[in-house]
């Protein structure tokens, strides 16, 4: 039951800090088609989360990040091919360091972590960690973007990290 209210929580927390929800009740129609692919984005990190633990494990984290990275990268080639557009490369220096240190790190090092996690993180509790990325990521709007942060996201970010401590 205590975990069961940290999902609960947690859901509710991200919720707000997102913005689909205020003072004033569910703001769907605010919602816009970038919203609607994260949102997509999170069903298929949930579903990789749920279905990658068995192979990730059997296989190991780093041969499992290899090849789902791997195939990741081939399917986005073909599907530029089949639209016609080829994958610009980078044109100056800046463009290569951002690639290569996006490449390895929030790629290729976080999928790594993640999928080393499934050896020793309960399914329920990794998965919950999910609700972690919009904290930071609003976080990080402020500090380095300087938005603003509502009232209500503060709320949503303190019912995540207690959401956290009920799922410990």
């Amino acid at each position: 039951a205590r975990q069961l209210g940290g999902v609960a929580a947690g859901f509710a927390g991200s919720l707000l800090v997102l913005r689909a929800v205020d003072g004033g009740g569910f703001r769907l129609a605010a919602l816009s088609r970038g919203d609607l692919l994260v949102f997509l984005s999170g069903l298929c990190w949930a579903a990789y989360t749920a279905w990658g633990r068995g192979p990730s494990n059997r296989v190991g984290g780093i041969v499992f990040t290899t090849w789902t990275v791997f195939f990741g990268g081939c399917w986005l080639l073909l599907w530029q091919l089949a639209h016609g557009v080829l994958p610009p490369l980078p044109r100056t220096g800046i463009d290569w360091g951002c690639l290569a240190f996006l490449a390895a790190f929030p790629t290729c090092v976080a999928f790594l972590g993640w999928n080393e996690a499934h050896r020793s993180v309960s399914l329920p509790h990794l998965s919950f960690l999910e609700y972690f990325p919009p904290l930071v990521a609003a976080l990080c709007g402020v500090a380095f973007f300087h938005q603003d942060v509502t009232a209500w996201q503060w709320l949503g970010i303190a019912i995540v990290l207690l959401a956290a401590r009920l799922q410990a």
